[in-house]
């Protein structure tokens, strides 16, 4: 965890967790972009990132490393430089702060936007 810790302090890397998105919420490192695995994860990476030489550190749930290295491999995306051994519950365990996001429906967020004008 401290070697990880150590290289996504350099602000050119981009943390992609290929989690699910329902997993994500409950639990990530500040800064990390949530791409599941699960889904059209190829379309998703060339959407959300257009730089193909972009270095990358992963989190994925513990034994999926391979499998998204080599689906960001077969869409151009060869520079993963590491993973988060043991994943956010690695993460957890050694009592690192991680962050949460409440997710809401379409409908939620419609009565949201609607009971509070922007002016």
């Amino acid at each position: 965890m401290s070697e990880f810790k150590e290289i996504m302090k350099d602000p050119l890397l981009v943390i992609l967790d290929t989690r699910d998105p329902e997993d994500f919420a409950q639990g990530f490192i500040k800064g990390s972009v949530n791409i599941g695995l699960n889904g059209n994860f190829a379309q998703w990476v060339g959407e959300m990132i257009s730089d193909i030489k972009q270095k990358f550190l992963l989190i994925t749930y513990p034994g999926k490393e391979q499998e998204a290295v080599i689906r960001l491999s077969r869409v151009g995306y060869y520079y993963a430089i590491g993973y988060l051994e043991g994943g956010v519950q690695a993460c957890c365990a050694e009592g690192n702060d991680i962050d949460t996001v409440e997710r809401i429906g379409a409908s939620v967020l419609m009565s949201e936007f609607h009971s509070d004008p922007i002016i």
